[in-house]
């Protein structure tokens, strides 16, 4: 395969298989939705393969189709070895942005417009609270989520605490823990 050149094909589920060591982890109502969105809309990124069939990034969507009866599922198969596919995984794992607070409560008001507002919270899997707290950040505050006068701040879905418009993620160099650049998880 050449470079930039990319081929998906679709193989049975029970073709690929996990890699033993993938870190990546989710929540039971992240799994939950996950499997809601594969049965809404399909797959929208197939699983990435070694040559061998280990998976390197993809195990929950493949487990998720797996439980769903999925027979097959599509795959990218790299010709790598195990160290690249390994620092391919965890790089595709760690590798994420992150909500511009402003831009998601743009695009959320927008499709409010066009969208009943439960259907809304049930195709994005966030609570009325969840919605509403990002739409308008005072609410956290107010609810009793942070800390008053302090400016200190909860994410309502982890319970990430940080203070509003300071860095203060989980580390000394992280300048991404403040309130309009928490990622929602």
């Amino acid at each position: 395969m050449r470079d930039g050149e990319i081929r998906v094909e679709w193989v049975p589920v029970g073709s690929i298989r996990e890699n033993g060591w993938n870190p990546n982890v989710l929540s039971s109502r992240k799994y939950a939705h996950l499997r809601k969105e594969l049965i809404r809309v399909g797959f929208v990124a197939p699983i990435v393969v070694s040559r061998d069939g280990s998976i390197i990034n993809g195990e929950h969507r493949w487990r998720a189709a797996k439980e769903e009866g999925f027979s097959d599922v599509p795959v990218v198969r790299l010709d790598v070895d195990e160290i690249t596919a390994k620092t391919i995984s965890l790089n595709l794992n760690s590798i994420h942005g992150e909500f511009d607070r402003s831009k998601l409560a743009l695009a959320l008001a927008g499709m409010e417009i066009d969208i009943p507002k439960d259907d809304l919270l049930n195709a994005l899997d966030y609570t009325d609270r969840e919605m509403a707290v990002i739409m308008d950040p005072s609410l956290n505050k107010e609810a009793g989520g942070g800390g008053g006068d302090s400016g200190e701040c909860e994410c309502p879905r982890c319970g990430h605490k940080f203070v509003e418009g300071k860095a203060g993620g989980d580390g000394p160099d992280d300048a991404g823990g403040d309130v309009e650049r928490h990622t929602l998880q």
